[in-house]
Parts: C-alpha cells; structure tokens; sequence
C-alpha cells in the first residue's frame, strides 16, 4: 500500500522531509440496464381514448385472474403504443467511503438552502447558503481526512 519512499535532506530547517505514495484500490464500477417510460410525451386524450376502445372496456372475463391479465395486456399494450420502453446503459457507481449519515444530512441541507434561496432571490437567503456551503465543505474535508489517515495508520 505504500511505495515509493524518499527522505529530502535539502531543507532550510534541521527537520527532514518524508515523501511517499499511497496506493488505493479503486472500487468497481458496475454497468446495468436502465429501463424507462417517457411518460411526459403521452397525449392524454389519445391515451384515454385508446383505453376507451380497448377490449378491457367492453368484455371482462369472469375469473379474477383472467381479468387482471388482460388489465396488465391492455395497459402494457398502450403504454408500448403512446410512450415506448425505452432502455439505456448506466454505470452504478459506488458510495464514496468517506460518506457518512452527518454528510448526507449537510448536503441535503445545503440543497435546502439553495432551493430556499433561488426561488425569491433575497440577500439574506443567499448568505444563509453560503454559511451553509462553508460547512459541507470544511464537513467533508474533515471526513475524507480522518478516513484516509485511518487507512495510512491501519497498514502494516
């Protein structure tokens, strides 16, 4: 895990430098399919007249089974027809290590305050997210420290 040691002696002071590389290993990525209906393009008035028409409309079927099949067909069939599946490739990447509950909780605050401010646009709004960004920022600065000092001192 550590490499690559050197000792600089040049120094104008009677310390001496310690230099070295750390090597982590990066974490897998994981690429999965991503499916999706794009629903905000459906004309209603089509949709609705389509399932008007459907054969779920005029003729149930007796069995209980039969009729949620054919409410499931239906559905699908005219979901296809006005707003296809449409399939895209994602890569799942993972959660930082460092990221803990109290960052998670900041960060939506921050967010917060950033909606808060942008929808009347007021000074004291602004400032409140500035203070707010400042924390996050000092949070997760103070977080990766203790995490990556906790990996240098656990090595043996």
């Amino acid at each position: 895990m550590l490499s690559g040691f050197s000792i600089c002696c040049n120094l104008l002071s009677d310390r001496s430098a310690v230099i070295y590389s750390v090597v982590f290993a990066k974490r897998k990525s994981i690429k999965t399919h991503f499916r999706y209906y794009q629903l905000r393009n459906i004309v209603i008035f089509k949709f609705k007249s389509d399932l008007m028409s459907s054969e779920f409309y005029y003729e149930l079927p007796s069995s209980p089974d039969d009729v949620v099949d054919l409410y499931n067909s239906v559905l699908r069939d005219t979901l296809d027809s006005h707003a296809p599946e449409m399939s895209r490739m994602i890569t799942l990447c993972p959660h930082a290590p460092w990221c803990t509950d109290e960052l998670r909780a900041a960060k939506f605050e921050k967010r917060h305050c950033k909606r808060v401010y942008r929808t009347p646009r007021l000074a004291v709004h602004k400032d409140i997210f500035h203070v707010q960004c400042r924390i996050y920022n000092q949070l997760l600065v103070d977080t990766k420290t203790k995490y990556y000092k906790s990996k240098i001192d656990n090595t043996d």
